[in-house]
C-alpha cells in the first residue's frame, strides 16, 4: 500500500488533475477482476499482481514502455535481470565500502527503499 495516499487516488491525481500522460503500470496486492479492470479501464497501462517474479515485472515495463512509444530494450539479457533484483548481494556490496551505515532497508509488506547519504 502506498503512504497517505491510495492507488487509485494516485492514478487519478496522474491522469485526472495533472493530465500526465506518463506510463502507469499498477503492481498490487489486489487481485480482483474488478480492481483489475476498474484501474485499467481508469488509465493505468498495465497491473501485475502480487506475488510476482522480478523478471515478469522486467518484462512488462519493457512491453508497456515500447506501447508508449518510449525506448525500451528489445531483449533484457538474463545476467542483467538476475543483476537488477539480489537486493542481498547490493547490500553486501555496500557493505564492504560503509559497514556502519544501512543503505538498503527493507520496508515490511512494501518492498525496499534506499538511503541516500548527504
Amino acid at each position: 500500500m502506498l503512504p497517505g495516499m491510495t492507488g487509485e487516488e494516485l492514478l487519478d491525481y496522474i491522469r485526472r488533475e495533472r493530465r500526465l500522460s506518463v506510463p502507469v503500470m499498477i503492481l498490487s496486492a489486489k487481485g480482483s477482476l474488478h480492481d483489475r479492470v476498474e484501474l485499467l479501464m481508469d488509465g493505468a497501462d498495465d497491473y501485475l499482481t502480487k506475488p510476482f517474479k522480478p523478471e515478469e515485472v522486467l518484462v512488462r515495463i519493457c512491453a508497456v514502455l515500447r506501447r508508449c512509444g518510449r525506448e525500451a530494450p528489445n531483449t533484457v539479457p538474463e545476467k542483467t535481470i538476475r543483476s537488477m533484483f539480489h537486493v542481498s548481494n547490493i547490500r553486501k556490496k555496500l557493505a564492504k565500502v560503509d559497514p556502519d551505515e544501512e543503505y538498503v532497508q527493507t520496508v515490511w509488506g512494501i518492498g525496499f527503499k534506499m538511503k541516500c547519504g548527504v
